[in-house]
């Protein structure tokens, strides 16, 4: 047998970080057992690539909220799939928040307080630290200390797990209450799955459009219909959420 001419696949790079949620600055630090492969990553959670990608050479420190997507090549080898993993910069904490809907009585973890314990939850475990919802939205409204600085920034930490019907959100809406009356500060229409893919979290992002409000509320809106190519096509979809974080 001779094997020349046959490109492998090379393994995931491994990433390495003390924790997910931090306050001041986090050290990212990225590795391959093989020495001679090349490390490309990216720190807005788009796909590397070969060319255009920063090059890993030493310990990465960030000092926001966001994803690092890491692959690795080599000469001979095809490249490796990605490798990901969320921080997130804890900064303004609410001084009050209130669910309007209960999660489902399976996944409630600690009630409207898992969202802002600063705890990051694990992706496998589904009945651990995360609240889900089904055929409610999931609406929260949070109120901030008007002596500091009000957010503008917001970013939610989600579980997708399509085979256990966990999906993105069918819509997020963000409401400022503004003397008096609710008012859309951001809103989004996460991308669709289109495929089962195994439990892992999510980060989404949102930058307000206003901090002139005196409440927040936001909405998660499960998908009312699993996508044709589930095998429970037309169930109801879960959202599942454990974290929200604001930043100035």
């Amino acid at each position: 047998f001779d094997g020349k001419g046959i490109l492998y696949k090379l393994n995931n790079p491994i990433i390495s970080q003390e924790k997910m949620i931090y306050q001041d600055s986090l050290e990212l630090s990225i590795s391959h057992p093989i020495k001679t492969a090349q490390i490309r990553y990216t720190l807005d959670g788009t796909e590397p690539d070969s060319i255009s990608s920063a090059i890993y050479t030493q310990p990465i420190f960030v000092s926001s909220t966001g994803k690092l997507l890491a692959k690795a090549y080599a000469a001979e080898w095809k490249g490796s799939g990605s490798s990901e993993a969320i921080f997130m910069r804890s900064g303004i904490a609410p001084i009050d928040f209130k669910l309007i809907n209960e999660p489902n009585s399976k996944y409630k973890a600690s009630g409207a307080a898992t969202l802002f314990d600063l705890v990051k939850a694990e992706a496998p475990n589904h009945g651990q630290k995360w609240l889900g919802y089904q055929d409610d939205p999931m609406i929260v409204e949070v109120e901030f200390d008007h002596k500091a600085n009000q957010p503008k920034e917001l970013s939610i930490s989600l579980l997708y797990n399509e085979g256990a019907h966990i999906f993105p959100p069918s819509k997020i809406t963000i409401d400022g209450l503004v003397n008096g009356k609710w008012q859309q500060l951001a809103s989004t229409i996460p991308s669709a799955s289109t495929s089962a893919l195994s439990a892992r979290s999510e980060l989404l992002n949102f930058e307000l459009a206003s901090t002139n409000y005196e409440k927040l509320k936001i909405t998660l809106t499960p998908l009312p219909k699993l996508p044709n190519w589930h095998p429970n096509a037309g169930s109801k979809g879960w959202v599942f959420v454990d974290e929200m974080i604001f930043n100035e």
